[in-house]
């Protein structure tokens, strides 16, 4: 993929996740606001995007670590929101959990309080 089409897509689906974080969870925490700029900036930098996907998987609180999230609702939101804007990830928030995630008891709690 293109530089400008790896941006925007990232980008797309930075105002999707923003959209539906003010919808399920009623605002957008400030962390919100910066959500994936880290692996925009890292692709200006010049690295590839295998590179820029570890190193934002490992600093990233929605991505788990260590056998645990730490953000929990940015995960749900971040599985929910790819669905509109991934075309290679299709599932849903529930779906995603399921077939990906299910031993994070973390995120069940979250499901339910999104009525997803």
């Amino acid at each position: 993929m293109q530089l400008t089409n790896q941006i925007k897509y990232i980008v797309q689906h930075r105002h999707k996740y923003l959209e539906l974080m003010k919808i399920f969870n009623g605002k957008a925490r400030f962390r919100d606001y910066f959500h994936d700029l880290d692996k925009v900036i890292l692709l200006l930098c010049g690295l590839n995007e295998k590179c820029v996907n570890k190193i934002h998987r490992k600093w990233s609180g929605h991505h788990p670590k260590d056998g645990k999230i730490k953000d929990v609702v940015g995960a749900v939101i971040d599985w929910e929101s790819a669905r509109f804007t991934k075309p290679d990830k299709p599932l849903n928030a529930r779906q995603t959990y399921e077939k990906y995630y299910s031993n994070y008891k973390e995120v069940p709690p979250v499901l339910t309080r999104f009525k997803l």
